[in-house]
């Protein structure tokens, strides 16, 4: 996988190499990079917080969301997120619960 953006207030994107492989040329690699980081903006912008902090991995035509939030309703709050942007692709919502200690 090819790490497209890191910092330290956001989640890493990653771009599947196969999404290069499938098309055979950087073109349909540039578009899961624009697709990857629109999907990233969505949720960064969200009025949900704990949402900023999700992964996303675009490959082929899923995209993956992973990390940890601390509820159910946020979990399926991301994926609702960035369902519009997500039309023809599946979501594979690999985000887990892991609620904090008080």
């Amino acid at each position: 996988m090819t790490l497209l953006a890191a910092g330290a207030d956001s989640a890493p994107i990653y771009l599947s190499d196969s999404v290069v492989e499938a098309t055979g040329t950087s073109a349909g690699c540039q578009t899961g990079v624009h697709q990857g980081r629109r999907i990233r903006s969505v949720l960064r912008r969200s009025p949900y917080r704990g949402l900023d902090g999700v992964g996303v991995v675009v490959r082929g035509t899923d995209v993956i969301l992973w990390g940890r939030v601390s509820s159910y309703y946020l979990k399926q709050m991301a994926q609702e997120s960035v369902r519009p942007l997500a039309d023809g692709m599946n979501i594979r919502n690999r985000l887990r619960v892991e609620r904090r200690a008080k």
